[in-house]
């Protein structure tokens, strides 16, 4: 005996009920390849108000006891960093966080020890980055920068303002500076640049790398240290002019309060060996330093 084949008069309805389930499918795949292929939102889509980017003065981390710029005071290397927006170790109270803080604003801390080994390259790619991850767009406010410690194009122009010819020579730093300017204003078109200088570091052509009796800083004479100081004050300032972003002048601001500093409370910068100051690397701020220029910084980023 043969099957029996469906009646052709029931042909329709089960075409059109395979049409609908075809359809249906349809929607349904379609849906989800387009939540699939849909990018996904930024946390925050404008980037953040305030975007830092710099070298180790403002990141300013604890660092292992056997690195050789590892702070020398009893409980140096005691505090667990953070991670910055960058992925670079940060303490937890750098002057960025102190400053944000203060303010009230959302940050992106891009600071990073080491930043300027690698002239230009360094600096630049930290705002790519920043550009990248969604951190700075329209939304931003302000942009601070403390950077040219470690970038040996800054120091040949510090070398020219020491030298009292700066301007001779075309400068490869404020052509730095200019790409990040350019970078900035591409990505946040709304956002103020402000550059800040260092802190102070001796007391006129006296520093004090050894502090080991509170309160009693021991200062040493090396002359020719306060022009150098200037001189990289004048070479950050001159590339903030150049370029049209207003300068701080950290230096300044931190007067009185440099490695020779007493009593120790008010020491902003460690010694080379500074056993009453809590800090967490040599000749960089002091856990009180980096608090001082986060509040001097919020102050000049309202």
């Amino acid at each position: 005996m043969q099957p029996s084949l469906p009646a052709l008069s029931s042909l329709p309805a089960r075409l059109r009920g395979l049409r609908r389930s075809t359809v249906a499918l349809a929607s349904a795949a379609a849906c989800a390849v387009g939540l699939l292929a849909a990018p996904v939102a930024s946390a925050n889509p404008g980037g953040k108000d305030l975007v830092v980017f710099g070298d180790s003065f403002a990141s300013n981390p604890t660092l292992p006891a056997d690195h050789y710029i590892a702070g020398t005071a009893p409980n140096s290397g005691s505090r667990v960093p953070v991670t910055g927006s960058g992925g670079c170790p940060q303490d937890r109270e750098n002057w960025p966080r102190v400053a944000a803080g203060i303010l009230d604003v959302s940050l992106a801390d891009y600071s990073c020890n080491g930043t300027g080994r690698v002239p230009y390259v360094d600096l630049t790619n930290s705002v790519s980055n920043a550009v990248a991850n969604g951190d700075l767009g329209p939304s931003t406010s302000k942009v601070a920068i403390m950077y040219g410690g470690l970038d040996v194009l800054q120091w040949i122009d510090t070398g020219t303002h020491v030298a009292g010819i700066a301007g001779v020579l075309p400068s490869g730093y404020h052509a730095t500076i200019a790409e990040v300017r350019r970078q900035v204003q591409a990505a946040a078109p709304n956002a103020e640049i402000v550059m800040a200088g260092y802190p102070e570091l001796g007391a006129g052509d006296n520093v004090c790398p050894i502090n080991v009796t509170p309160n009693q800083p021991a200062p040493l004479m090396l002359p020719g240290i306060a022009a150098v100081e200037s001189g990289l004050q004048s070479s950050i300032r001159s590339a903030a002019d150049a370029n049209g972003i207003r300068f701080v002048d950290m230096k300044a601001l931190t007067a009185g309060h440099g490695t020779c500093a007493a009593p120790d409370s008010q020491r902003y910068v460690a010694g080379i060996y500074d056993q009453t100051s809590d800090h967490n690397m040599k000749l960089h701020p002091t856990l009180e330093g980096s608090r001082a220029m986060g509040r001097i910084m919020a102050d000049n980023l309202r």
